[in-house]
Order: structure tokens, then C-alpha cells, then sequence
């Protein structure tokens, strides 16, 4: 074989919510050097004897060249190449996204102001094994939380008042989280691209790390 391909590009822009290609308007492809056709996906083409290049489609590829760009070995290792640095820059734009959301909805949720948490009322435990042990009942706003107590012991009320800050900020986060990323991933270690995450998960953690 006298051809063999040196590069690959899929001009079509990247959709970096669904990671799906869209399509090209017409002018914004390459013009086939065989054909002149207007191509979204280009395979760089080099004659080894004469050692010039052509950047053509996959059909050209196969009519001029005589060999099919989608099966031979050498090219498939191209694409796949050019296909994983699409896919790194795509989760790298996911992650800035992610990093910048994070950041104002954080900033928002600081000048909130923050509701008074109200010590409700104290019942009596039901249950004889608690016996001498109240059930005090927490507000803030909206939200409400129980603890368990010793009549004698503060502890437990420290831990349910950090538990219903932590909720309310946590509901403050959500609230104005877009639910369409829940159905969008993205691997939140670039090293581990296995491990992934939906972006929707990814922006509250990054938040409330924000807000502690």
C-alpha cells in the first residue's frame, strides 16, 4: 500500500452536554481535495511515494487510495487517538463548568439570609427503655429535626442544629441546580476515567465544599 492516513478531524462542533456531535452549516466543512464535496469528518491522507498529502472523506479515501479508512488497523488507532482527546477536552469543559456553577451558586446562597433555628418543643420519650429521655424538636425554617436527649446534656443539641444548617444549605444548593444534568456525566478524576459522576452530583458536592 502506497497511502496511509496521518490525521484525522470531525469538524462538527461537540454538544458538551450530551457529548454528541451537531451538525455542520453549509461552507463550514472541508472541500475535499478529490471531490470537492463538502465533508464534516476528514481523513489526512499521505502518498508515500511522493510523500503529498490529501485531506479527503472516507468514500474518496476508499475510491482513490484503495483502502477503507473505518477497517484499516493504522488509521482506526488515528481515530480512536483523536477521538479520546475530543472526549478528555469535553470532560475538561464539564469540569470547568462544573467549578464555575459551583462558585455562583455558592456566592448566591452566602447572601441568603440565613433563617433562626428554633427550639420547638421537648416530648417525652414513648418507649420505657428511653425513659428519663426527651425527644426535642428543632426548626429552620422549613425544615424540622428531632434529637433524642439527656435532660442534663447539651451534646446532642449541637449536632442537630449543624445537621439542619447543613440541610437548609443543602436545599438552597438544590433548589437552584439545573435537574437536567443529573443525566449528564462526567469522570471526576481524569486519571480514573471509569469513575464518574453526573454533573448534577459533581456541582452540589463542589458547592457545599464551598459553603463549610
Amino acid at each position: 500500500m502506497n497511502y496511509t492516513v496521518v490525521d484525522y478531524y470531525d469538524l462538527r462542533p461537540l454538544d458538551w452536554m450530551s457529548g454528541k456531535r451537531m451538525p455542520l452549516e453549509p461552507g463550514e466543512g472541508h472541500i475535499c481535495d478529490r471531490c470537492g464535496a463538502e465533508h464534516a469528518v476528514v481523513y489526512v491522507v499521505k502518498d508515500l511515494t511522493t510523500n503529498k498529502t490529501y485531506s479527503v472523506g472516507s468514500g474518496c479515501a476508499k475510491a482513490s487510495f484503495g483502502f477503507d479508512p473505518s477497517s484499516d488497523k493504522h488509521a482506526k488507532k488515528i481515530v480512536t487517538s483523536k477521538k479520546r482527546e475530543a472526549e478528555t477536552l469535553l470532560n475538561d469543559r464539564k469540569l470547568k463548568e462544573v467549578g464555575d456553577l459551583a462558585q455562583a451558586i455558592a456566592n448566591e446562597v452566602k447572601r441568603l439570609p440565613v433563617p433562626t433555628i428554633e427550639h420547638v418543643n421537648d416530648t417525652p420519650s414513648k418507649y420505657a427503655h428511653y425513659s428519663g429521655q426527651l425527644v426535642r424538636t428543632f426548626r429552620m425554617g422549613k425544615i424540622e429535626a428531632d434529637e433524642w436527649q439527656q435532660r442534663d446534656s447539651c451534646w446532642h443539641d449541637n449536632q442537630t442544629i449543624a445537621l439542619l444548617k447543613l440541610r437548609w444549605i443543602s436545599n438552597e444548593v438544590e433548589s437552584r441546580l439545573p435537574t437536567e444534568l443529573k443525566s449528564v456525566t462526567l469522570a471526576t478524576n481524569p486519571r480514573r476515567p471509569r469513575f464518574t459522576s453526573s454533573m448534577y452530583e459533581a456541582c452540589l458536592s463542589a458547592a457545599l465544599k464551598l459553603l463549610r
